[in-house]
């Protein structure tokens, strides 16, 4: 998450995440392997360019 972010902002980006990812979790077709984690937030919520080399 981008350091600039209020803290309860932040704190709340956080605790919905991870209820998504239990939810995604205690989908039977779903497994951890679909959790939402900060690569997608960087570049899907947050748009910056977070390239791997």
């Amino acid at each position: 998450m981008p350091d600039d972010l209020d803290d309860s902002v932040r704190e709340q980006a956080i605790e919905k995440l991870k209820n998504s990812n239990s939810e995604i979790s205690a989908t039977e077709e779903l497994n951890d392997n679909y959790h939402i984690g900060p690569y997608y937030l960087m570049v899907n919520v947050f748009g910056k360019n977070t390239s791997i080399s």
